[in-house]
């Protein structure tokens, strides 16, 4: 797949921090040969999420770990945001 159409077909998601497919017709509209570079392009993609998800896990842990150990409420609103 030529990376200015992969660019059009994966979009960067600021949140999740990962590019997600974004397509825009239908599957069945897209080309077999097409078809199969998404899919390919999308299984590299989804083979990093365990990753990213250890990496949420673990800022949810500091963050638990500094709300035990906070006795200011105020600071301990602070670090639910």
């Amino acid at each position: 797949m030529e990376e200015a159409y992969c660019s059009e077909v994966f979009k960067y998601d600021q949140r999740l921090k990962i590019f997600i497919p974004t397509l825009t017709m239908e599957w069945d509209c897209y080309s077999v040969n097409t078809q199969i570079d998404i899919i390919e392009k999308w299984e590299t993609i989804r083979g990093g999420i365990p990753e990213r998800i250890r990496e949420i896990e673990a800022k949810i842990k500091r963050k638990q770990e500094e709300l035990n150990d906070e006795e200011s409420f105020e600071q301990s609103c602070k670090f639910q945001s």
